[in-house]
């Protein structure tokens, strides 16, 4: 996991994002911005409650 650079298209550039999952997180102008932004979604995604248990009881 790490910020990456979208790079450009014809309205200018695309700016940084951060993927989890193979999902891409929203643009952010800096990598820092980038950074903080995925880092936010992996502890909300690492102490999310689980839906469901091993056994597969809710």
């Amino acid at each position: 996991m790490e910020p990456t650079y979208g790079g450009t298209s014809r309205s200018g550039r695309n700016g940084w994002t951060g993927r989890l999952d193979g999902m891409s997180g929203p643009r952010r102008k800096s990598r820092d911005g980038a950074a903080v932004d995925l880092a936010e979604r992996w502890i909300r995604l690492v102490t999310a409650v689980p839906k469901r248990t091993i056994t597969g009881e809710s």
